[in-house]
């Protein structure tokens, strides 16, 4: 599991360390540098996987960062213009240094030190998911999902052939159920009563989808229907394919889109069980409702100890980041100001004279 982040020259971050949980929430305002943590996570895993010693940074899970050297922090001194990426996992370090080159403008020179022991299985979705289409394509490979989630009806049959098994913690105790059954019931769970139906039509290589709901009679395609249902799809998808892996890690970027505020609230619950089931979730998000979901589940099962909020704001032109975390109870160890406390703030303007 990876334990903590320490970044030195990249981007908005001259220097930062990071310290992760079983599930680790980034919140804080925008451009307060959530996005290039994840982003920084990303360059790490492909670099410390695919141990390339030239990387092309537009080859980083779809990453779109422009070129290289706006990589490199504004604040840097000298002519040290390596970006530092240091990843603690378990009780291994791995350590990257990235810097540009005169070979391509997206081109970054990889050092390593510090091998990678572990292989793990990660599952990254960003915020500029894909919305309803009529029909999607089907996956080059039987679990990729794409990082829009372009992919996920094809993978949900896929997975369904391949016999995966969710952990046993989300299949409601049966362990027989197949993978698209156990989708749907968490789509039940989150948003409210829905039937899915997948089928990939092998001659044209895109994949029909339908779905039904209470009000409905019969299955309609995914235009039809509310944009919440495709944006969380994928994410239940992935949570639940990372689930039947070993040493799996689930990456998501605000995951609240378009959704009501109670299914961020049931969505952030799944996530938590998902931390339970030994996944490690790490979550960008606005929403203070995910972040109670998941305290709510936690407090529930008495493992609020496997949550780590961490704050993001800018104190004097720099990114200052503070970490918050779960009592017995579910609180938090504390509020900073800023820290979702827009509500109140509103209130006390309406009240006022």
């Amino acid at each position: 599991m990876l334990k903590r982040l320490r970044l030195r020259n990249f981007k908005c971050f001259s220097e930062a360390t990071i310290d992760f949980n079983q599930v680790t929430v980034l919140a804080g305002g925008n451009a307060t540098g959530k996005s290039s943590v994840v982003q920084a996570l990303l360059f790490h895993t492909h670099a410390t996987m695919h141990k390339e010693k030239n990387m092309d940074i537009r080859n980083v899970y779809a990453l779109d960062l422009g070129v290289a050297k706006s990589l490199i922090s504004h604040e840097i001194s000298g002519v040290d213009s390596d970006i530092e990426i240091e990843a603690t996992i378990s009780t291994d370090s791995t350590r990257i240094l990235l810097r540009a080159t005169d070979e391509s403008p997206y081109t970054m020179r990889v050092e390593c030190s510090g091998a990678r022991k572990d292989n793990p299985y990660i599952k990254y979705l960003k915020a500029e998911r894909i919305g309803p289409r009529v029909m999607t394509p089907v996956s080059g490979s039987p679990e990729d999902l794409g990082f829009s989630g372009e992919y996920t009806p094809s993978v949900i049959e896929s997975a369904d052939k391949k016999g995966v098994k969710v952990h046993e913690t989300l299949s409601n105790g049966n362990s027989r159920s197949k993978f698209s059954v156990n989708v749907e019931r968490w789509m039940d769970a989150i948003l409210g009563k829905l039937e899915i139906d997948v089928t990939t039509n092998d001659i044209t290589g895109f994949t029909d989808t339908k779905i039904k709901n209470a009000v409905t009679d019969y299955g309609v395609v995914p235009t039809l229907t509310g944009f919440g249902i495709t944006y969380v799809m994928p994410i239940v998808v992935a949570g639940l394919l990372c689930s039947a892996h070993l040493n799996s890690t689930l990456i998501i970027e605000n995951p609240e889109a378009h959704l009501h505020p109670m299914a961020q609230s049931n969505l952030g619950k799944f996530l938590a069980l998902l931390a339970e089931c030994g996944v490690q979730v790490i979550v960008e998000t606005h929403s203070e409702h995910i972040i109670d979901g998941v305290r709510i589940q936690l407090k529930k099962d008495n493992a609020t100890e496997k949550m780590t909020v961490c704050f993001f704001e800018i104190r004097k032109k720099r990114i200052a980041i503070e970490t918050i975390n779960l009592d017995e109870s579910g609180e938090l160890s504390h509020w900073p100001k800023g820290f979702f406390d827009q509500k109140l703030s509103d209130l006390r303007e309406l009240l006022s004279k």
